[in-house]
């Protein structure tokens, strides 16, 4: 056994200390980190980022907690990621917003851009970490992929000196299921010469060992492969997940712009109206006000009475309707009213025009929602 010590730098110092074997730790840390290190040479605005692609991205998590809890083994901050990513919350919709925040980062969309150092920060932890696990101690068997050709990789395996033991045997040749999915040589490891001539097994020691791959592709997908390397420390794999290109995106939803007039009253009974302080016997001069929510277009105005016997023509003594805009949404009418006469009222109704932009066509499971 051996304890294990950790520092993470990227949020802080915080020290995290396991006791594993060595073998364990060894055929732990490829599976954590996906089995595929990225060889992608990074140049220019690309870098600093296909190494934390190769991890968040060819992964299949089950949830963000198993993804947070992953990437914390291997010091990948997932957390700071920003949430939501085109309105996708990563607790309750993981693997919509993975997907958004992998085809960001493949597309180097705004996303991307805006999130280029947290990106950078944790492909940095991605890098240390593959390189702290094949050079710990043990036997290790991981692939190696440019992110240009997902069809060709580089198997590779070697052993880090365990316990005063510095070599072991690979027991058998390499295998894989289904037995289509790759084309390469079975062999793998150095082999021993004397005198020119080979003898005994190949073996591992802490030189790599690769050999090359091609996987098979049904049309643009690359179907799933598991390979195995039997070797005197034990049973190594390395689980190749499926690839397929991303499918186009939707057509952009047809927006059009269109206006709908609209309408607003303002009721008032005849003793809540305004008085202007000017008399003429019984009447009195008095106005109301309204208000609409845009620039008014036009306007309406008139009074109405609720007892039949009374006309409402004999509340108002000369009409002199002379509505006037306040400002573009205010709008005020005056009356002459007779003040003993209380069961008149009065309205004043606005016209407005509302626009909003309408999806025409491709509009999605949500037309209210495409054209904002």
């Amino acid at each position: 056994m051996k304890t294990i010590c950790r520092i993470a730098t990227t949020i802080g110092t915080v020290a995290v200390c396991l006791v594993i074997s060595e073998i364990a730790q060894a055929q732990q840390c490829e599976a954590i980190l996906g089995y595929i290190r990225d060889t992608t040479i990074e140049e220019g605005e690309d870098s600093g980022k296909y190494q934390f692609q190769r991890f968040f991205c060819d992964n299949t998590f089950s949830s963000y907690e198993d993804a947070k809890a992953k990437g914390a083994k291997a010091h990948v901050v997932i957390d700071s990621l920003p949430n939501p990513v085109e309105a996708y919350d990563r607790s309750s919709s993981w693997s919509q917003y993975q997907r958004a925040v992998c085809e960001a980062i493949e597309t180097q969309s705004e996303f991307y851009h805006n999130n280029r150092r947290i990106i950078s920060v944790a492909n940095s932890a991605v890098v240390n970490a593959w390189t702290t696990c094949v050079n710990s101690a043990g036997p290790h068997f991981w692939a190696q992929a440019n992110h240009g050709d997902r069809k060709v990789l580089t198997l590779v395996a070697k052993f880090n000196g365990l316990q005063g033991v510095y070599q072991t045997d690979v027991a058998e040749p390499l295998s894989w299921t289904p037995q289509k999915a790759l084309t390469c040589q079975s062999f793998i490891g150095r082999t021993r010469t004397f005198l020119g001539f080979t003898y005994g097994k190949p073996y591992l020691d802490n030189q790599e060992a690769p050999i090359n791959c091609t996987r098979e592709t049904v049309g643009e997908k690359v179907p799933a492969a598991n390979v195995i390397l039997r070797t005197g420390a034990g049973g190594l794999s390395v689980e190749l997940l499926p690839w397929a290109p991303a499918p186009p995106p939707p057509p952009l939803p047809v927006c059009e712009v269109r206006t709908e007039e609209k309408s607003k009253t303002c009721n008032f009974a005849n003793e809540s109206m305004i008085l202007d302080g000017i008399k003429m016997g019984a009447f009195q001069r008095t106005h109301i006000e309204c208000t609409a929510p845009q620039p008014v277009t036009r306007y309406e105005a008139g009074c109405k009475t609720g007892n039949p016997a009374l006309a409402c023509d004999n509340a108002v003594r000369a009409v002199n309707l002379d509505g006037k805009y306040n400002n573009d949404q205010m709008v005020s009418a005056r009356w002459w009213i007779n003040k003993e006469l209380p069961e008149r009222s009065f309205w004043l109704t606005l016209f407005y025009n509302e626009s909003k932009n309408v999806c025409v066509r491709n509009c999605g499971s949500d037309p209210a929602k495409a054209c904002p």
